[in-house]
């Protein structure tokens, strides 16, 4: 096999092998306590029973009055965020007996002077003591998931948190690969001068060979 066909089927190998989806799925799991030395929001979102889905995405539920509400916030964002929308499941449990902790989605950035900014789902409820509770929510690709969690009243109070990220509502897998890093306009400029260098040389080298077989 010559060796321009054995380059050109690399070639085609390693284009083929960039193009293909990377199968994998990213967990991103923790726990924490929310106490009266954390942050502090003004009022806490309602619970109205109705945890988003996929399929079935909510309007924000408004607001109760609760003063103070200490929060955490966590970032749950999966890189492939950067290249496509992610489907994300979060479930969540506390131990606690009393006043468990709900959990609320935003994307990009968190105001806790106005819960409504930015909100993209919630659980619906608290979890039940020592179980969990699951919501999903869509975030669109170049975007970040924030997760809130709050106290409903009362503190201290613990929780468990596991984030999946899927590539569609089928829960599917096929992340794509992250984008190629775009070169600089000087990177370009150098890369062109190079494959102009590279030619002339080799013009200049088939010259020289029919010259001194003439």
């Amino acid at each position: 096999m010559k060796k321009w066909t054995m380059l050109a089927i690399a070639g085609a190998i390693a284009v083929t092998a960039t193009a293909m989806p990377a199968l994998a799925v990213t967990v991103v799991s923790g726990s924490g306590t929310i106490t009266a030395t954390d942050s502090t929001q003004t009022n806490r979102v309602a619970r109205n029973s109705f945890s988003s889905t996929w399929s079935n995405t909510k309007t924000f539920p408004g607001i109760i009055t609760q003063s103070p509400t200490y929060y955490d916030l966590i970032n749950g964002a999966f890189a492939s965020n950067a290249v496509q929308a992610i489907y994300y499941e979060i479930g969540y449990s506390s131990t606690s007996t009393l006043n468990l902790p709900f959990s609320v989605a935003y994307t990009d950035s968190f105001n806790p002077a106005n819960l409504a900014t930015n909100y993209i789902g919630d659980a619906g409820s608290s979890p039940v003591a020592s179980s969990t509770l699951t919501y999903q929510v869509v975030v669109a690709a170049g975007h970040q998931l924030l997760l809130n969690f709050q106290n409903v009243p009362g503190v201290p109070v613990d929780y468990s948190y596991t984030v999946s990220a899927f590539s569609d509502a089928d829960r599917g897998e096929n992340f794509l690969p992250a984008a190629a890093a775009v070169p600089e306009p000087a990177t370009w400029g150098m890369m062109i001068l190079g494959m102009g260098l590279i030619g002339g040389a080799m013009r200049r080298k088939k010259v020289g060979t029919a010259v001194s077989f003439a």
